[in-house]
């Protein structure tokens, strides 16, 4: 309980727990797509971002980098020297993310010790232990203290001495069917009873495994989560969305909804994952909107099933317009910074519908495509193909400055058919921050 929704969050973070203080490398842009396949491919990817001059903290390595799955490890044939690829991308200042995955073919040499220890999820009548992922899998399972210990000594073996410390828990979810929860068993009790934590306990192993390793700068990203999940740096991003303005416009409302669980680091794969049109003067504007409304994010990352999903080949104009914003998000890091910290010490999400931040105004109740970076940016993203201008409702309670234009408005007022050309959505500060302004938009 609490006053405003400000006290409500922080005592549910003293509850649930403390999310820690986001690295500074995280706010950068992260790079990823399905899928860098090769060390080549990783590095090639890297040097073009330096030679172009675009500023770049992470790239990422999905899914299968292994040769059977539950290998847990990189396939030499397309990683011959991961060692050196690690040590060439941390001189340019790249960190690598990998996506280990909790699931174990029959063919992984992880298979039958795991089997015999008795490490996967079981069933309460022993016919269903085994998931379906192309063909049939076995899932570690992450509430068996053995079980943990197992994955994580073949994950700092393979990856952490490596020198790749960020790891993608993509899935962290339980991949028994709905329909046979009543049937699956996990080393803390039935499924029914403990699926929930089933992500949360993934998390927590990783997080403590990173700690004793000694990495004290821990972001996972994650396709779901539970109470709890942030005090594992947990950042929850929805997964297999699709690359169309309706989904846009959707996950603008659904990682409000996220970060005012509790789950205060969100992102969303910029320009959504699966793509049926990935040259079309449509989507190549899909991705400028959503680059334009993802720089306000917790993490700032790209991902989708496409060949070309690096801000150089998205087609048409699209590259100015990106790259302005990629520029935008490395000045405005630092204010980035300050509601990582605010997020931490007291549960506040960093970016938040307008009621959190002005509950006494009752015209902000309903408006859900409008939201706070921080308690002084106030971002009205565009959802719509080939819209130029919208409507914005400024909240009463302090002036606000137009980014673009310098001009004040009072709080409280409508504006009608706000300009929204492609190179920009329209975004407004608090008075109390002009300074936003120039960093926003790189102009005097």
């Amino acid at each position: 309980a609490g006053d405003t929704p400000a006290e409500i969050m922080e005592s549910y973070s003293n509850v649930t727990g403390h999310t820690p203080m986001m690295p500074d490398y995280a706010t950068g842009f992260w790079q990823c797509k399905l899928r860098y396949t090769s060390q080549e491919e990783i590095l090639t990817t890297a040097r073009k971002y330096r030679e172009l001059g675009l500023p770049l903290s992470v790239i990422v390595i999905d899914y299968m980098h292994w040769k059977h799955v539950g290998d847990w490890k990189l396939d030499p044939v397309y990683w011959p020297d991961p060692e050196e690829m690690i040590r060439e991308l941390d001189q340019m200042g790249v960190r690598v993310m990998i996506s280990p995955w909790t699931l174990v073919d029959e063919q992984s040499d992880n298979y039958l010790p795991m089997k015999e220890k008795g490490l996967f999820t079981g069933s309460v009548d022993g016919k269903h232990d085994m998931v379906e992922f192309y063909g049939p899998k076995y899932q570690y399972d992450p509430t068996n203290p053995e079980a943990a210990e197992y994955l994580w000594a073949q994950w700092k073996k393979n990856y952490f001495n490596l020198g790749i410390h960020t790891f993608w828990l993509d899935p962290c979810d339980e991949f028994h069917l709905i329909n046979d929860y009543d049937k699956a068993h996990f080393y803390i009790g039935p499924a029914k009873e403990a699926h929930s934590y089933f992500v949360t306990s993934h998390q927590r192993n990783i997080y403590q495994g990173l700690i004793s390793a000694g990495e004290n700068e821990v972001v996972t990203i994650c396709r779901n989560g539970w109470a709890g999940s942030q005090r594992y740096g947990a950042c929850i991003a929805p997964h297999d969305i699709y690359s169309s303005f309706a989904h846009l416009k959707e996950y603008i409302r659904v990682g409000l909804n996220v970060m005012m669980s509790g789950l205060v680091w969100w992102t969303c794969d910029i320009g959504g994952f699966i793509t049926d049109d990935n040259t079309s003067p449509r989507f190549s504007e899909l991705m400028i909107r959503w680059y334009q409304y993802a720089m306000y994010l917790p993490v700032f990352r790209t991902h989708g099933r496409r060949d070309n999903n690096e801000a150089w080949n998205l087609g048409n104009d699209s590259y100015t317009h990106i790259s302005n914003v990629m520029h935008a998000r490395e000045r405005l890091r630092p204010y980035i910074m300050e509601q990582m910290k605010l997020a931490s010490e007291r549960g506040i999400p960093p970016m938040r519908p307008l009621v959190f931040d002005y509950q006494q105004d009752p015209n902000v109740i309903s408006i859900e495509d409008e939201f706070m970076c921080g308690p002084d940016i106030l971002v009205c993203p565009v959802s719509d193909y080939e819209l130029r201008c919208r409507d914005v409702y400024l909240p009463q309670g302090n002036d606000w400055i137009d980014v673009h234009t310098g001009k004040r408005y009072s709080g409280g007022t409508y504006l009608v058919d706000t300009p929204a050309p492609i190179d920009f959505i329209p975004v407004f500060v608090r008075d109390r921050r002009i300074d936003l302004c120039k960093i926003i938009t790189g102009n005097e």
